[in-house]
Formats: structure tokens, C-alpha cells, sequence
């Protein structure tokens, strides 16, 4: 009866190890399992999170372009609005106490993206020059192609009691359109 006892002992440790054993496998494999589907589910988490920053900071680029582009408009004279341009141009008489004056605007034959202006003014020295410095500082793509100085020696203004000559400046630029 012993060695009878000793075999179910036997048989029972051998069962309870063999569902040990399948259980622990078992275990095991399902939180590998998890881990893998932890692990894919982390990846697509991380790669949305990406494409959503990408979108973002494309968003962010666009908003940065559209800006840059209306930055850029404002220094390209529109074309249908050259009558304010040229007001604006010959509003430098009355500031700078000169005689001003467009003499022309036309576009270059060869490209007509290109206004060539014609501009001139008449005033003390130091009045001229600040004509210029106003044309050279307009809020436009503005190349100065010409300049020509010259003194009128016929008239003269009087400023405090001296006797100012006059000057006339002569500007031949070029204004890029849109």
C-alpha cells in the first residue's frame, strides 16, 4: 500500500507540475502577447502623434508663406493703383518744400513687370537730397537707374537771410510690379 500511496504521490506531483508548467507557459506567452501588441500599439500611437506635428508644422509653414507673400506684395507696386504711386511720389513736393514731379511712367519693352519712372525736383540742396533718400526708402522694390544734379544758377531762394541756389535732381528708376 505504501509503494501504492507513493505512485499516486508520484502521479499527482507529476500533474500538478505538467499544470504548473502549462499554466506559467501560458501566462507567459499571453504577456508576450500584450507586450507585442503594447509595442505596435505604441508605434502607431507614436507615428500619428508624428504625422499630426507634421501637419502642424506644415500648417505652420503655409501660414508662414501666405505672410512672406504679403510681405513680398507690399514691395511690388500694383499696377492698378500706379495713380497712387504717383501721388504719392509727387506728395514728396509739399513734405520736402520742393518743386516735384513724375515726368513719366511706363513699362519696359523688355520686361513688362518693370515700370521705368521719370522723376524730378526742384528745391535747396539739402531738400533735393531728401527726395532722394524718400524715393530710395519707398516700401517698394525700387532700383535707381539714373541721377543727375545740377545746379540752377538763374533763380535762387532766400532762407534766413541767405541766398540759397536752387537745385533740380533728375531720377530715372525702375519699380518692379506684381
Amino acid at each position: 500500500m505504501k509503494h501504492s500511496r507513493t505512485i499516486v504521490i508520484f502521479i499527482l506531483s507529476v500533474v500538478f507540475f505538467v499544470v504548473t508548467l502549462s499554466g506559467s507557459l501560458f501566462f507567459i506567452r499571453i504577456i508576450s502577447n500584450v507586450n507585442t501588441r503594447t509595442a505596435m500599439t505604441q508605434d502607431l500611437l507614436a507615428e500619428r502623434i508624428k504625422d499630426t506635428s507634421d501637419i502642424r508644422t506644415l500648417e505652420k509653414k503655409i501660414s508662414e508663406a501666405d505672410t512672406i507673400d504679403r510681405t513680398l506684395g507690399q514691395y511690388l507696386l500694383d499696377t492698378e493703383h500706379v495713380d497712387a504711386f504717383i501721388s504719392l511720389l509727387e506728395g514728396f513736393g509739399p513734405l520736402t518744400k520742393t518743386e516735384a514731379r513724375v515726368r513719366g511712367i511706363e513699362p519696359l519693352p523688355a520686361l513688362p513687370h518693370i515700370f521705368s519712372v521719370s522723376f524730378t525736383a526742384t528745391g535747396t540742396f539739402s531738400r533735393v537730397m531728401n527726395i532722394l533718400q524718400y524715393i530710395e526708402t519707398l516700401p517698394h522694390d525700387v532700383r535707381i537707374m539714373n541721377i543727375s544734379l545740377y545746379r540752377d544758377s538763374p533763380s535762387t531762394v532766400k532762407s534766413n537771410t541767405k541766398v540759397s541756389p536752387l537745385w533740380t535732381i533728375d531720377i530715372v528708376f525702375n519699380v518692379t510690379t506684381q
